[in-house]
């Protein structure tokens, strides 16, 4: 099993940094963060791997990745699919692909806007 998380957190860390000057970027999840905004936490939530396959030269095996990413401000959802559309850039010139994206209604004690999204690549 490869292991990208290091990897994949800081390129996308820097590209956003690069575009939203005042953007925090965290490893951990968001549900108790108390700090300035907006913030985006990036964490690998699945590694495996798939049964051997074969490619034309080889045996090896195939990777499968998933990471859950949380965005968060206080301006609301268009800073928010903005640094998405951004993160959405970075992941996919890293070969991942967005399977899922929505509101996340879990936490009911926060008024801020919070959107999850999760980027899987094999």
């Amino acid at each position: 099993m490869i292991d990208h998380e290091k990897q994949v957190y800081t390129l996308v860390s820097n590209a956003l940094k690069e575009k939203f000057e005042t953007i925090q970027t965290t490893d951990q999840k968001l549900r108790f963060y108390d700090s300035t905004y907006p913030v985006i936490s990036l964490i690998q939530t699945d590694n495996y791997v798939l049964q051997d396959s074969r490619s034309f030269d080889d045996l090896g095996t195939n990777n499968v990745e998933q990471y859950e990413i949380e965005i968060q401000s206080q301006t609301g959802m268009d800073e928010i699919k903005a640094i998405m559309i951004s993160v959405d850039d970075a992941m996919r010139q890293l070969g991942y692909i967005r399977t899922y994206c929505g509101l996340d209604t879990q936490d009911k004690e926060t008024k801020l806007k919070r959107l999850m999204q999760y980027q899987t690549a094999l």
